[in-house]
């Protein structure tokens, strides 16, 4: 038997969209070069702030984040708060909302 090892590398966004300006969410997938990219940004240490200079590059159909979670390699980086995540989870999954 054979075991294999899959990195997942995203980041999942809450904010405002271009068109039309409303709140959204979304998860980006990074490729390795994406990640090199950022890891550039933080000058070769994955942080908080190197990571949001780099979504604001690289934010596409944002207009503006309010708040972001990152899982790249070993760095995890946290929403700022709690009800963040809530936002994110019923923006992305609106079927389960009640």
């Amino acid at each position: 038997m054979s075991y294999y090892t899959v990195e997942v590398n995203e980041i999942n966004v809450i904010g405002t969209i271009w068109m039309p300006a409303i709140r959204c969410a979304r998860t980006y997938k990074l490729g390795l070069r994406e990640v090199e990219t950022i890891k550039q940004c933080c000058n070769g240490e994955l942080n908080r702030e190197g990571i949001a200079d780099w979504m604001s590059c690289h934010s596409g159909d944002f207009q503006s984040i309010e708040d972001f979670q990152a899982d790249i390699g070993d760095y995890m980086s946290d929403w700022e708060n709690e009800e963040n995540e809530f936002i994110f989870v019923d923006l992305m999954y609106p079927e389960l909302v009640d």
